[in-house]
């Protein structure tokens, strides 16, 4: 009986972040809410920015979870269309009210409303790392209120720079801000989310596939046999890819499936076939037959 090998299941990672993505993959976390419909409150003046620095035991938590990783992709609900919103990610200081901007998403304007929106991002966050919002003039639906005193937001009349540490006003009225975020693991801490963003979790140095095929011999040849000739047949878990083969003590070469052999010795034979998929990773493990030619 031919030796064969078990598949591994083909690992899925979805293409470059996009608007269209789910809200949650396998993996991530959401942090924050955004919710469509009243009651929702108008922001203050364009040009503010406002940060919810802490959140009752029944709201949903705003702070980055322990792990920490990168925000992938962040909601708000849009009640107006000609407006610039910017994400704003922000960590705590030993003052209260102080606090550093350790990332931002790029501004968006003139997306479509009312409603919930999406919006790209790739911003790589600590534990504890808290959510903001920086609008355009006159935005409505920034701020919910709510009726729990621990449900403190705050804001600066400015647009802080990533680096920047900025003093808050404060705290506002209880709400919170009405904007969600999804934090996706960072295995390798290479800055990019490693269910949409990284096609490589394990290697920082690149973040596309460097997962290797898994080779299958299918159909082998006869453990022994008396004909001089046999045909081996195979296949890798990852279409496209190419393979090469090898018989005993000689080396691997370009093949395809089935591989056959004529005038074979009589005796033993090991044939090894390993896959290499279309971005050039080798499968590392070679597929292997062995099989005696009797006479």
């Amino acid at each position: 009986m031919p030796k064969l090998r078990r598949v591994r299941p083909a690992l899925w990672i979805a293409a470059a972040v996009c608007v269209a993505l789910p809200a949650s993959a396998s993996g991530a976390v959401e942090i924050g809410r955004a919710e469509a419909g009243p009651p929702n409150s108008r922001c203050m003046a364009g040009g503010n920015t406002f940060i919810q620095s802490n959140t009752g035991p029944t709201t949903p938590s705003y702070a980055v979870p322990a792990g920490g990783g990168v925000i992938v992709n962040w909601e708000v609900e849009a009640t107006t269309v000609d407006e610039t919103l910017k994400l704003k990610v922000v960590r705590p200081t030993s003052v209260t009210t102080k606090f550093t901007v350790v990332g931002e998403s790029a501004g968006f304007f003139g997306f479509p409303g009312p409603g919930i929106q999406r919006f790209p991002a790739r911003i790589p966050v600590a534990a504890g790392d808290r959510l903001g919002l920086t609008p355009g003039t006159d935005f409505h639906g920034c701020v919910r209120a709510t009726s729990d005193p621990s449900d403190i937001y705050r804001s600066v009349f400015a647009d802080p720079p990533v680096g920047s540490t900025f003093t808050t006003s404060g705290p506002n009225p209880q709400g919170t801000l009405n904007i969600a975020a999804f934090v996706e693991p960072d295995v390798d801490h290479d800055g990019f989310g490693d269910e949409s963003q990284d096609q490589c979790p394990t290697d920082a140095s690149t973040q596309g596939d460097c997962a290797p095929p898994e080779t299958t011999i299918t159909k082998g040849a006869p453990n022994k046999t008396k004909k001089h000739k046999v045909k081996v047949k195979f296949k890798s878990s990852e279409p496209g890819s190419s393979f090469e083969c090898k018989l005993d003590k000689k080396k691997f070469k370009p093949c395809k499936s089935p591989k056959k052999y004529k005038r074979l010795k009589r005796g033993k034979h090991k044939f090894k076939v390993r896959a290499t998929d279309a971005a050039g990773n080798t499968d590392p493990s070679p597929a292997k037959d062995k099989f005696r030619v009797v006479r």
